[in-house]
C-alpha cells in the first residue's frame, strides 16, 4: 500500500479534485465515506465508497481511476442515501438532511457543469 498514490490522499496526482464528499458514521473509530471527484482533464465524474474502522486509511485500495466508478447521475447516489435508512425529509442513519442537501447540491451542479443535466 502507498499513501502517496492514494487517490484520496492525493486526488492531484491523478488529475482529481474533490467535488464533495459525504461521510455516512459519525463514530469516531470508523469511516464511511462516498466521495466524488471530477477529473480536470476530462470533466468527468468519478465517485467512491469507501468503509472501514480505525485501522485501515480511507480509500487505501483505490489508487487509480479503474478503481473508481463513473458517475453519470445523482440517482444512484441518492438511492444509496435512501436505502441506508435516509429519507430527504429528515434525519437519516447519521447523515443530517443538511449535509444530504450540501453533497447533492455540489453533484447536481458538477453535473450540470459536465452537461449531464
Amino acid at each position: 500500500m502507498s499513501w502517496d498514490n492514494n487517490i484520496y490522499d492525493t486526488p492531484e496526482k491523478h488529475g482529481l479534485k474533490v467535488v464533495a464528499e459525504l461521510e455516512f458514521s459519525d463514530l469516531s473509530y470508523q469511516f464511511d465515506t462516498r466521495v466524488v471527484w471530477r477529473h480536470a482533464e476530462t470533466g468527468i465524474l468519478y465517485t467512491a465508497r469507501d468503509a472501514g474502522c480505525s485501522c485501515p486509511s480511507p480509500f487505501e485500495d483505490y489508487n487509480k481511476l479503474s478503481d473508481l466508478e463513473q458517475l453519470a447521475s445523482l440517482d444512484t447516489l441518492r438511492d444509496e442515501y435512501k436505502a441506508d435508512g435516509h429519507s430527504e425529509g429528515g434525519w437519516g442513519h447519521n447523515v443530517p438532511q443538511e449535509e444530504w442537501a450540501r453533497f447533492s447540491r455540489a453533484v447536481r451542479d458538477a453535473l450540470r457543469k459536465e452537461g449531464r443535466i
